[in-house]
């Protein structure tokens, strides 16, 4: 199949960043899997299929170059730093939309949880890291009514992006794709606006306001989970007073079970009278712990 378009400027550039692109990932894939591990001289013996062997070499010497190899250190300790970082590989944000269930473009939100989350078979969530996780939610409050203050006004998924992701940098549009420039997604001179400027603060106001009052309200909750903490200490304060009195009443009835059973103490004149007053005294104290 052939495709066919008007040659404008804005297509030619996006042609030739395209095709720049594809040669910089050929070109990757060639250096990863025939040029790394590897000596120089065994690497400039093993020529690719399709690649001409002087090619090849001038492709190698650029490689072994001092030059070369700092951009590539520098290039490796940058990607020590990076989070969120994208889990799809070599699939670009155009598959993903291409592959969208739901038979429409997905939003901003929606492609940044595709390229970073994954749902497992037991219905869980697997985020790449704790930061794109937390945005997310950042984002989902902003735009659920049902997360939102009575006050607090619903924002759209892409400016609940811009507030939570910040203000996007010349160059290419995240979760745009990269044939989207500030220009192209934003309309022109939008990006450069004081209006614009102007509503990513009072999105980030918002949100700020909206976790303001739920570090609040985790602050209460944790006041009340404490003062329950507090009641459930002294409930089984009391249970143990309870039981330590229950002992001590069990070990008195054995006492004056034992006591009654010896006549010897009986034949002494009061005698029983003490004996029965005790019995008295032991019966008031147990009617007295079944009313507690």
């Amino acid at each position: 199949m052939w495709y066919c378009w008007d040659r404008t400027p804005q297509t030619d550039k996006e042609m030739l960043q395209h095709m720049t692109a594809m040669h910089k990932g050929w070109s990757g894939m060639l250096k990863s899997k025939h040029y790394k591990r590897k000596t120089f001289e065994d690497a400039v013996a093993s020529v690719p299929s399709g690649v001409d062997p002087s090619d090849w070499r001038t492709m190698c010497q650029k490689w072994n170059s001092r030059e070369e190899q700092d951009i590539a250190e520098r290039n490796r300790q940058n990607r020590t730093h990076q989070n969120m970082t994208y889990r799809r590989g070599s699939t670009s944000i155009y598959q993903l939309k291409d592959d969208f269930t739901d038979k429409r473009e997905p939003d901003h939100m929606e492609v940044f949880r595709m390229g970073r989350c994954k749902d497992l078979p037991d219905g869980t969530q697997r985020w790449v890291d704790d930061e794109s996780r937390n945005h997310f939610e950042r984002m989902t409050q902003m735009t659920t009514p049902s997360l939102q203050s009575d006050d607090a006004a619903l924002v759209s998924p892409k400016d609940a992006f811009v507030a939570v992701m910040g203000r996007d940098r010349p160059g290419r549009i995240r979760c745009a794709g990269k044939a989207k420039t500030l220009r192209t997604w934003y309309g022109r001179g939008e990006s450069s606006s004081g209006g614009y400027h102007t509503q990513v603060q009072q999105l980030q106001q918002q949100l700020q306001d909206q976790n303001k009052k739920m570090e609040e309200l985790c602050a209460e909750r944790s006041k009340d989970r404490q003062e329950l903490q507090d009641l459930c200490d002294e409930r089984s304060r009391d249970r143990q007073e309870l039981k330590n009195m229950r002992t001590q009443m069990a070990e008195m009835r054995a006492f004056m079970q034992q006591f009654a059973a010896q006549p010897s103490h009986m034949s002494r004149p009061g005698a029983g009278l003490g004996v029965r007053r005790v019995t008295s005294l032991l019966i008031i104290m147990m009617t007295m712990i079944r009313l507690l």
